[in-house]
């Protein structure tokens, strides 16, 4: 019996070794694309929260206003345009609008429109909301 009739494989082969790193590197990507996709959609769900929140948040700022001073700009961006008040700013990305028209469907009843406008994958989102003010009624 010679020596190389009583030898035995021991180790791995070089195609073992290379299709466990195949193997090894196609796992790795799918955790990596899936963790890279969960942040994307946590980043896009933050930025709608964040518009819901900055529209809801002027909506009552507006609302907790008296009636007879609704109309009179305290902030930059604000400017009176045919009865109404108009304003608009920008917060980390997102744009605010807002317009409060005095005795919209009757006299002493406001209407406070609030809308917030950002971008998700290059295309534009929007959340309107709007509320009522009656004069003489305090938040």
């Amino acid at each position: 019996m010679t020596d190389l009739e009583k030898s035995t494989q021991a180790g791995f082969s070089l195609i073992e070794t290379l299709v466990a790193l195949v193997l090894l590197t196609v796992g790795v990507a799918a955790v990596t694309t899936g963790f890279t996709e969960g942040y994307r959609l946590a980043d896009e769900v933050g930025r709608r929260q964040q518009g819901i929140s900055l529209a809801q948040d002027k909506l009552a700022e507006k609302l907790a206003m008296r009636f007879d001073t609704i109309t009179i700009p305290t902030q930059a961006g604000e400017r009176v345009q045919a009865g109404s008040l108009v304003g608009h700013d920008e917060m980390n990305g997102v744009s605010r609008t807002w317009v409060v028209e005095p005795n919209h469907l009757a006299p002493g009843l406001a209407r406070v429109w609030v809308a917030t406008r950002w971008t998700r994958r290059g295309a534009v989102q929007t959340y309107p909301i709007a509320g009522l003010l009656a004069e003489g009624v305090t938040p």
